[in-house]
């Protein structure tokens, strides 16, 4: 859904130094609206935690690049039902250092269409319109998207086998060329 910018004191525009990361930028003042310091750089779910049972993660995008969700452990974290995630979407253009926000959107994990991309144990990587809007589905259970989860990993980790596989099959056949 649609949300207003000033929601969570975003603003439309913002300068920042041309070059400098302007999604972090914006996880920055995501942050200070909530007076949120980070415990460690590295958050596996949620960006800013108002409750140890709530969260939110914040998604930026500009152009054509649109971050991950989190990390696959979020199922995990969602199996208690008491547990919440937001997801915080902010869409924006960067033209040298002048940030334009578009769009702001906030969305329960549940109504997420998403795959598990390649990297660790998988993250979560949101499908994605033309346009870099997330796609969005009715809400579900969370049961429901418990059960899509564990089908969704699985396929993950049969794709990561043969990738490996091959992989391990190219290095064992291994010898010396032009000898």
């Amino acid at each position: 859904m649609i949300i207003d910018f000033d929601t969570y004191g975003f603003k439309k525009t913002y300068t920042i130094t041309e070059g400098a990361d302007a999604s972090e930028f914006l996880e920055n003042e995501f942050r200070k609206f909530f007076n949120y310091t980070p415990k460690s750089k590295r958050q596996k779910y949620a960006d800013v935690w108002i409750q140890s049972n709530f969260g939110y993660n914040l998604k930026t995008s500009c152009a054509k690049t649109t971050g991950r969700i989190c990390t696959v452990q979020v199922a995990e974290y969602l199996s208690d039902i008491r547990n919440e995630l937001k997801i915080i979407h902010v869409d924006y253009d960067n033209k040298n250092g002048l940030i334009i926000l578009k769009k702001v959107y906030e969305y329960d994990i549940e109504e997420i269409d998403y795959h598990i991309s390649n990297q660790g144990k998988g993250y979560l990587q949101p499908k994605v319109h033309k346009d870099n809007s997330f796609k969005i589905r009715t809400k579900m259970s969370r049961q429901t998207w418990l059960d899509e989860f564990k089908i969704k990993y699985d396929e993950y980790v049969q794709n990561q086998k043969k990738r490996l596989d091959a992989q391990n099959l190219k290095y064992q056949n291994l010898k010396i060329k032009n000898a």
